[in-house]
This record gives C-alpha cells, sequence and structure tokens, in this order.
C-alpha cells in the first residue's frame, strides 16, 4: 500500500452500509487495515452519535466524528481536538413549528445527545429513527432544552413541499432538504453554510493534510459539499444523480457489494 497518509471521510447509510444497515466484511476488514496503516478514517453522517459509536468500534477507529450533517464534529478520545457545534435555539424550534404546523406538516421531532423529543406520538416516525440509549418524550416540542442538533418533519403530501420551501425561505440562516420515496415524507431543516465539507476542513487542518490527500465517499444530497470539497470525490454507484454530477470517480459497485472498497483500491496502492 502507498505509505501517503490519506483522509478517507465516509458516509453510513448507502456508502458504508449495506441495505441491512451493516459492514460487509470485506468491507469491514479493509477499513481496519486503511486505519492501522495510519489512514484517518472518519465516519460522517447525518446520524447522531448514539448510532455511529457502535460501527465507530467495530471499526476500531480513533479518528473524529461528523454527526448530524457537520452540526457537530467531535473526537471521542482527543480533548485537543476542538468540537464544531452548530445547535438550534428554542426561539427558532417555536417559530417554524407555528409557521408549518398543522397546515403543512404533521409531526416534528427535534433531538441531541441526551433525548428526542416529539411533538406527536406517531408509530411510523418512531420506528424510522434509533432510539436505543435515549430518552423519548412526547408533546413538548415547546419546553425542549438547548442545544438541539436535529429538527425533522414528516408531511403526507408531496403538494406541499413548495409551501415548507416557502416558509423557511423567511429565516435567512437555515435551509431545508427533503427524502423521496418515503411515506408519509420527511425533511429536515440544516443551517445554511454547516456542512460535512466544513467539518473535513477542520480535520484537515487539525492533522496537517493537504486537501489532495482526502477522499470523500457518499451516495446521497447531504454529501454533495463533502465530495466537492474532497482532492478525490467519489459517487457510490448506488447514488443520487446529483451526487455523480459532482464526483470525480463513481463506483462499479453498489453498497451492498463492497462498492468503497473497489475504489479505494486504485487510489490507495
Amino acid at each position: 500500500m502507498n505509505k501517503e497518509r490519506y483522509i478517507i471521510a465516509l458516509d453510513m447509510d448507502g456508502t458504508l452500509l449495506n441495505r441491512n444497515e451493516k459492514i460487509l466484511f470485506n468491507t469491514l476488514m479493509y477499513i481496519r487495515k486503511l486505519s492501522r496503516l495510519g489512514h484517518i478514517i472518519v465516519l460522517s453522517s447525518g446520524r447522531p452519535i448514539r448510532s455511529l459509536m457502535r460501527y465507530y468500534k467495530t471499526l476500531g477507529l480513533n479518528s473524529p466524528i461528523i454527526c448530524y450533517n457537520g452540526a457537530y464534529c467531535f473526537h471521542p478520545y482527543e480533548k485537543d481536538f476542538e468540537e464544531i457545534n452548530y445547535s438550534f435555539s428554542k426561539e427558532l424550534i417555536h417559530s417554524l413549528y407555528i409557521d408549518l404546523y398543522p397546515h403543512y406538516i404533521d409531526n416534528m421531532v427535534i433531538e441531541n445527545h441526551e433525548e428526542m423529543i416529539y411533538q406527536n406520538e406517531d408509530d411510523t416516525l418512531y420506528r424510522f429513527f434509533p432510539h436505543k440509549g435515549i430518552k423519548v418524550r412526547y408533546n413538548t416540542v415547546f419546553d425542549n432544552q438547548e442545544r438541539m442538533f436535529s429538527i425533522i418533519m414528516s408531511f403526507a403530501d408531496p403538494k406541499y413541499i413548495q409551501d415548507i420551501k416557502n416558509e423557511v425561505k423567511k429565516y435567512p440562516d437555515i435551509g431545508v432538504r427533503f427524502w423521496s420515496g418515503l411515506k408519509p415524507r420527511y425533511c429536515e431543516i440544516y443551517y445554511k453554510g454547516v456542512t460535512k465539507a466544513k467539518c473535513l476542513k477542520h480535520i484537515a487542518e487539525y492533522y496537517h493534510i493537504d486537501k489532495d490527500h482526502i477522499i470523500a465517499i457518499g451516495d446521497s444530497i447531504n454529501d454533495i459539499e463533502m465530495i466537492r470539497y474532497a482532492g478525490i470525490g467519489i459517487a457510490m454507484k448506488n447514488s443520487c444523480q446529483e451526487l455523480k454530477d459532482e464526483a470525480d470517480i463513481i463506483t462499479e459497485r453498489d453498497n451492498n457489494h463492497n462498492g468503497l472498497v473497489t475504489a479505494l483500491h486504485k487510489i490507495i496502492k
């Protein structure tokens, strides 16, 4: 293998994980090997910390983690790594909810490291998110704690997409991302300028690694900034077209067939 050190940022769902949310054996062994050789493996996901740490430990990593699509970045073991921390205020959450409910959205769920808060009980939404190791509350969105890193909303009809976009435009600092192909449908509020790429840049500066030695691999629209920033941006075969259009490389195989391994083999000799 090449002795040059790379930062390798890996999205989780649709990239590192297969359709069953597992890391395939060949992928697991290869990522462990890269880590042992000194490459910096960065899990970069929209997921919260609680649903990343078991994968992190399985891979045997000792590197920073990017959570909540860049709203939180930290190192579990190195105290001198300066964390990135962007959270939503009570006032913003309250205002968004008043603007959108019940006209366009059916429910809102917010979360931080300690708890997940739903405005309404919702079995479908509840099953969609992992809850192990976190407190769950209902009907208290307006009584939330500070440092909320995630705002997810559900809505029943795609006709409301433009209405939701229009309401969110009233807030200059935030945007909204929609997840397609799901019933009910979901959308996510995010701070503009808060991306996986910003965290990746912070990590590169911490390790003094040049941009041309940064590899980023993803499959979805929330990976676009990261793919653009990296010296080598890789889109999975199963990626959305928007990401493929931005990537330097598209994998020959998908996430169910060790696609990221075959791509990395060609770069790290």
